[in-house]
């Protein structure tokens, strides 16, 4: 549909819909272009896809694993049906592509020359593809670095059973095909979770191991190898800010006790200073959300109450839900029910409306544009775009079955 809510419209993919890994629909930062993976099964194989707009001409970038393969997890390390099934879950449910920051290049995991996952970058302006790694291992979780310079990935030997991944490093590639150079990650453990950059050349990650759970949060210079530990513990929920580096950690509630997981002897949730690495208690329980708001610079926490904490570790207020931002700060936007009625909010975080008891408040199906000009919103089964200045909501479909259901990423604005 257009941006006004007009020309609402179906797009028939060459794939068949029940093949589309829903899931896994990325859109380019620059516009015009979304990649998502079709197929998953022995006739298919599975495919990279890519649907140009507003041409709403779809392509298959490559198939990233052939068709016919038998895939087994039951056989011997090393043989066909073992190794493909390692490098389908490489593929298909982790991270396995990401758009550089620009949108000028994607960077995804194949197995396309040879029996493992490596990593390739597609230029959609030449079509031309390029292989960055080729090795023993399986690679996932692509990471741009800030300046397009890098792209991080880890790589595994075995998914395992559930208890943890038999880890074979984590690996810089150059995104120019100039060298690719492996991480010493202390205490790499079981997964490697990467949260964002910092800088050009800083990451922050964390580990797993399978009885602490998530753990180790630390900081990576690329370039120097240079590791500050941020959390040594494990933890139940995490949320930073990459801007300045502050921190919320939730811990789990059934680590409180044991040294070994909760080194810091602390419970509930604590917040981590940037600069200095002090840890101050900040609240008690354990979290159902914990997020940060780039655009609205604070932390939110749901614990019964929704919690409003600013980047330097204070509780500011608290708030009728996790609100959705645009893109500038200014305005707030969520939605207010009663029985069957619906009411959209948006305005200044500093006059907030007065909320009884019993209006449900939610704001998990409202998506920004990059402007802030407008928003698109799902009520039920009903699509709604609203606009300013005064964001009067526009009815653009209704009886739009399970669209209410897929919270955060029902919809996506595609700008060109």
């Amino acid at each position: 549909m257009n941006a006004d809510g007009s020309g609402l419209k179906e797009i028939k993919t060459e794939a068949p819909p029940e093949t589309i890994v829903t899931n896994t629909i990325v859109v380019a930062p620059s516009g015009g272009r979304v990649i998502f993976l079709a197929g998953v099964d022995l006739d298919t194989g599975l495919q990279l896809q890519m649907l140009s707009m507003p041409q709403d001409e779809f392509q298959t970038i490559a198939t990233l694993i052939e068709p016919g393969i038998d895939f087994s997890p039951f056989d011997e390390p090393g043989s066909v049906g073992f190794e493909s099934m390692q490098a389908l879950m490489a593929i298909s449910y982790l991270e396995s592509y990401a758009w550089s920051p620009d949108g000028s290049l994607l960077g995804f995991m194949g197995m396309i020359e040879g029996p493992t996952s490596d990593l390739y970058t597609y230029d959609p302006e030449s079509g031309e593809i390029n292989q960055l790694t080729d090795g023993p291992s399986h690679g996932y979780r692509v990471s741009w670095s800030p300046d397009g310079k890098y792209i991080l990935h880890a790589g595994v030997s075995s998914f395992g059973t559930g208890a943890g991944y038999s880890m074979a490093g984590v690996w810089a590639a150059r995104a120019d095909g100039s060298g690719v150079k492996q991480i010493d990650i202390q205490g790499l453990g079981d997964d490697f979770l990467i949260h964002g950059w910092r800088s050009d050349t800083t990451f922050v990650s964390s580990s797993f191991n399978a009885y602490c759970g998530e753990n180790s949060i630390r900081s990576v210079d690329i370039e120097t190898g240079e590791q500050r530990v941020l959390w040594p513990g494990g933890y139940y929920q995490f949320a930073w800010d990459p801007g300045s580096g502050a921190m919320l950690v939730a811990i789990n509630k059934y680590s409180v006790d044991d040294p070994q997981c909760n080194p810091s002897g602390l419970s509930g949730i604590v917040f981590v200073d940037p600069d200095s690495g002090e840890i101050r208690p900040l609240l008690e329980g354990e979290p159902s959300v914990m997020q940060f708001s780039p655009h609205a610079q604070r932390f939110f926490v749901d614990m019964e109450q929704i919690y409003e904490i600013s980047v330097e570790g204070e509780i500011v207020r608290t708030t009728p839900t996790i609100p959705a931002v645009s893109p500038d700060g200014s305005l707030w936007a969520f939605l207010m029910a009663q029985g069957r009625q619906t009411e959209l909010y948006t305005g200044s975080p500093l006059n907030l409306p007065p909320i009884s008891s019993d209006t449900g408040v939610f704001s998990s199906t409202i998506v920004w544009d990059r402007t802030g000009e407008r928003l698109l919103y799902a009520d039920a089964y009903s699509l709604y775009v609203a606009q300013k200045p005064d964001f009067t909501p526009i009815l653009v479909a209704e009886s739009l079955p399970g669209i209410s259901s897929v919270y955060n990423e029902f919809a996506y604005w595609i700008e060109y």
